[in-house]
């Protein structure tokens, strides 16, 4: 055997080991911290198409519905636990993922320990981890770049036909479950394959290169097929796609161009600095030096194109995706936005490596058997560091928030109920406990805005007013106890966690939901609540329960007293204690609302519910106002609410508006022309 041969072979069976190994340790450790019981997010919804028959939200991801529905079956059989057979799908995607990157940075850098090093820390950053471990479309989405990124590498090592056609046929079917996030990463593919782009331009001049690729193309494009006419689909936002209109808007994500309206410039450039800084933090504090070490060394060790694939990669998707999208740059949005992310910063992680890898090196210019001992030390502190850091924020094996609470509403609904629900973070669980696992089997849950389940009352194409005269027609038939989350019908009885029609306003104060609040007090006091998604769900709950247990009037038991007394210690607790001071205009209780305004402004922070911090400087402001405070400082509190929640819905808009238009000041009235702009189908008419 030719030596080189042998040794190729050694290193075949030595990576073969080592990526089975990464596989395995990795895949163990994301089914250790995966949650067991339905959080937020998007995790309810697909955990209803994978276990039911529907489609996912657009664009509807259809390679991950075809291959989820039939992995969950089997699952189901081995877990005992929908949850986590829905968890399991990612992070098997996730692992593969790691595993395949770990073997195009060898093809890249022939160098095992740099390859796996790289892998560990991508499999362990922050983002990567996070959408490893419960039911999404994003770690597939990974998967399926990096089976492009080692198709393009083999392609440019070998020049063989073969693996283009491969590669545009597993470009087809990365298209085929999150096109958004390939299309952003893209530049990376075409950066690596510019080596050979002198052979491209000669087969270009074959018409059966052109064929062979868009055939293979389109191939992997088939998975788009299943989503054509599904008759009354069990799960879909927007109902059955019944012609080519249809598909094409529910690819495009039509249902959501009027969403993140009012996002600014600002917001966009605040999006870019944040990202970029989020992005070098995905190795940690320890391993920044290493990851801006190895970007540098990487513009001279590798191939001019294999160093500009790997900023492409990351500027993609923390550059080139939030100028193109519309998010307002707050902490929710930025949390739903940070996955997106997620394949950017396998770049970050390789230039960690190569970092390391320099620094071992230069220590073996003092022995090897120096470079050995404290090159692994090093290596192991890295890592170590890495992973120790963000488990105690990945690990939600034990996160039971939403779940409980979720239970806790459907379990106290009347026999038969019809329950209203509106927003993801409401639908999403609450379908999924009353669908797949059968929790209250007589309670039928409806979509105030038409979408996701099949038992519509309209189209969701609907205007809004003409939906609402459906819905409150079908409440004026009465023949069921109707349920809403979102307080919007009178008169109504109040349980906090949602409203039943009645004859009169009342209150109750349910024990499941004051059993449910000591559980989310004593997590909340002992800061064990750290995901984003699940700070914004129990603030907003607080305040609601807040503003329930201020409305009680007469005697309470002393364990109700408590969990009042502990929730006036919270940010919404003192909130809704102002809103209600503020609503009744009492001028004996001015000293207290100034007292409130100046405990809130001490401790609020930016990890608070955006929209509670707009309400909060709305109050604020109404406050000063009332008291005939400095014009300008009203008018602060008024933008300081609108910077934080720059939602339409914001009461500030208009109050700011009104004042901008009594003023002569030239810079207010430009001020005015910009909200007018960003908000433009705002209407303020008193």
């Amino acid at each position: 055997m030719h030596p080189e041969s042998a040794v190729d072979t050694a290193y075949s069976k030595a990576g073969l080991i080592l990526l089975s190994a990464l596989f395995f340790l990795v895949l163990a450790i994301y089914g250790l911290t995966l949650p067991r019981s339905i959080t937020l997010e998007d995790a309810g919804l697909f955990q209803m198409v994978c276990h039911l028959d529907g489609l996912a939200h657009p664009p509807g991801y259809p390679l991950f519905t075809m291959l989820c529905r039939p992995l969950v079956i089997g699952l189901d059989l081995l877990t005992a636990n929908p949850v986590v057979s829905g968890n399991l799908i990612s992070a098997v995607f996730a692992a593969l993922a790691v595993v395949i990157f770990c073997h195009c940075c060898y093809l890249l850098s022939h160098n095992w320990r740099l390859s796996a090093l790289a892998a560990v820390a991508w499999a362990f950053s922050p983002v990567f981890w996070s959408q490893a471990i419960i039911i999404e479309v994003y770690s597939l989405a990974a998967m399926n770049f990096m089976v492009c990124f080692w198709m393009i590498i083999r392609f440019t090592q070998t020049g063989s036909r073969k693996w283009w056609y491969a590669g545009a046929l597993a470009f087809g079917i990365s298209l085929s479950n999150h096109w958004p996030l390939m299309l952003v990463s893209t530049p990376a593919l075409v950066a690596i394959a510019w080596q050979k782009l002198p052979r491209l331009l000669i087969w270009a001049r074959d018409f059966r290169f052109w064929i062979m690729t868009v055939l293979a193309f389109a191939l992997g494009l088939v998975p788009y097929i299943t989503m054509l006419h599904v008759p009354n689909p069990t799960i879909s936002v927007t109902g059955s796609i019944l012609s080519f209109n249809d598909f094409i808007q529910y690819v495009t994500r039509h249902a959501y161009s009027g969403l993140h309206v009012g996002s600014t410039l600002s917001d966009k450039t605040q999006y870019v600095s944040w990202l970029i800084g989020e992005s070098f933090r995905q190795a940690g504090y320890l391993g920044i030096p290493f990851v801006f070490a190895g970007l540098c060394l990487s513009l001279t060790r590798f191939a001019k194109e294999i160093a500009a694939s790997m900023v492409l990669l990351l500027l993609g998707a923390t550059v080139l995706l939030p100028l193109l999208v519309n998010f307002s740059y707050e902490n929710l949005q930025r949390a739903t936005f940070l996955p997106y992310t997620l394949i950017a910063m396998a770049a970050p992680s390789f230039w960690l490596a190569q970092g390391l890898d320099a620094v071992i090196d230069q220590l073996g210019k003092f022995s090897a058997v120096f470079r050995y001992m404290v090159g692994h030390a090093l290596t192991l502190l890295i890592v170590g560091a890495i992973a120790l850091t963000n488990y105690p924020i990945m690990n939600r094996s034990d996160s039971n928030i939403a779940s409980s609470f979720n239970r806790a509403v459907l379990h106290s609904l009347p026999t038969n109920a019809v329950l209203f629900a509106k927003s993801d973070d409401q639908i999403g669980p609450l379908g999924y406990l009353n669908l797949v696992e059968k929790v209250r089997p007589d309670v039928t849950l409806m979509s105030w805005d038409q979408t996701v389940f099949s038992n519509r009352l309209g189209s969701p194409w609907l205007p809004q007013r003409e939906r609402d005269k459906l819905i409150l027609a079908y409440i004026a038939a009465g023949e069921r106890p109707i349920a809403s989350i979102d307080p919007i019908l009178h008169p109504r009885t109040d349980y906090g966690a949602y409203i039943l029609t009645a004859n009169t306003n009342s209150h109750v104060i349910s024990p499941a939901f004051m059993a449910w609040l000591d559980y989310a007090l004593t997590l909340h006091s002992h800061q064990f609540i750290r995901h984003a998604h699940e700070k914004v769900f129990i603030e907003q709950k607080f305040w609601h329960f807040s503003r329930l247990l201020n409305e009680v009037q007469g005697s309470t038991t002393p364990e109700i007293n408590s969990i009042k007394t502990r929730l006036a210690q919270t940010f919404p607790g003192k909130l809704a204690a102002l809103e209600i001071l503020t609503n009744q205009s009492n001028s004996r209780k001015q000293d207290e609302r100034m007292r409130l305004i100046a405990e809130i402004e001490r401790d609020i922070n930016k990890t608070h519910h955006s929209g509670l911090q707009g309400l909060f400087f709305n109050l604020a402001a109404r406050t000063h106002r009332e008291q005939r405070a400095n014009r300008n400082k009203v008018k602060n509190y008024f933008t300081r609410s609108i910077k934080v929640y720059g939602n339409p819905n914001n009461g500030s808009i208009c109050e700011l508006m009104q004042m901008l238009k009594e003023s002569d000041d030239k810079e207010e009235i430009e001020e005015l022309a910009v909200l007018n702009e960003r908000f433009p189908e705002l209407s303020c008419e008193r």
